[in-house]
């Protein structure tokens, strides 16, 4: 278990058991495209991260205090971007999705802008009627993609 911050963001992002920080380093450093990890903390989902567009990315340790307990669980599917503001358990600052929104497509899809440098919009439900977040592919360094639970 090891924890990823990237960029500017404040937030770290926990890998859970089972993954090598060392075999993670090695594979955002030889990235061509972008890579995709799990993270069950502060959200559970997948972490997509484009070492290109990112600047930094910083892989620890769990420090002597331990770890986090398990991550927020939520109600419908959900997109976190790089923001100023920590995500949290509690307030994880995430863009609510459609509850039929096929995660394992859009991971594609944004795995596909990132790598082509192209542009994705995708509606989100939290921000009114059909409101939507732009995505551009060629400066974004990560998303999360957080199953409803």
């Amino acid at each position: 278990m090891f924890y990823v911050q990237i960029g500017g963001d404040p937030t770290s992002w926990r890998v859970p058991e089972g993954v090598a920080i060392g075999s993670v380093a090695q594979e955002l450093a030889q990235a061509t495209a972008p890579v995709t990890l799990p993270v069950d903390y502060p959200l559970i989902g997948a972490l997509v991260v484009s070492a290109r567009s990112a600047g930094t990315v910083l892989l620890t340790p769990p420090g002597p205090d331990g770890s986090h307990p398990s991550g927020a669980r939520l109600r419908v599917p959900v997109i976190r971007v790089p923001s100023g503001a920590a995500a949290t358990v509690d307030k994880p600052g995430a863009h609510s999705l459609a509850p039929a929104t096929n995660l394992a497509q859009l991971q594609q899809d944004i795995e596909g802008a990132m790598t082509g440098g192209t542009v994705l919009a995708l509606p989100i439900d939290n921000a009114g009627p059909n409101a939507a977040l732009v995505l551009s592919g060629a400066s974004l360094a990560y998303a999360v993609l957080g199953p409803a639970s």
